[in-house]
């Protein structure tokens, strides 16, 4: 059995109702690395590909408490996330949340998640 996650952690703090945006980039080994066990990253070409990411309280709540505007999808392996102030103003409380990415194929995949701890917003 191994010790390895199954995906990066990246715990998302932020202020209940304000903008949350944060950028992704989707690295691969370049095939022609001359180390392999070393390899350079290169930026993965994700075109056709498409995303989702949800904040949850629990993973078998049928309704997410946010739901991430999930873009980019291009030749630079960048995804961009964005959580609007009505969307992060729906969680009030410590969740997770994840990104899953379809491949063109359909196959999908959960790239990144973490816990997620909201603070107070105070100015209303």
């Amino acid at each position: 059995m191994s010790d390895d996650p199954l995906y990066p952690t990246y715990p998302l703090r932020f202020v209940t109702g304000d903008t949350v945006r944060k950028s992704v980039t989707v690295e691969d080994p370049d095939p022609d690395s001359p180390d392999p066990l070393n390899p350079v990253m290169i930026p993965r070409v994700l075109t056709g590909y498409t995303g989702r990411a949800h904040v949850r309280a629990k993973a078998k709540d049928v309704e997410p408490i946010a739901v991430f505007v999930v873009s980019g999808f291009g030749t630079d392996g960048v995804i961009n996330l964005l959580l609007t102030p009505e969307e992060s103003a729906k969680v009030t409380r410590n969740a997770h949340w994840d990104l899953e990415i379809r491949e063109p194929d359909g196959d999908v995949y959960t790239i990144l998640g973490g816990p997620v701890t909201p603070q107070e917003d105070y100015t209303k």
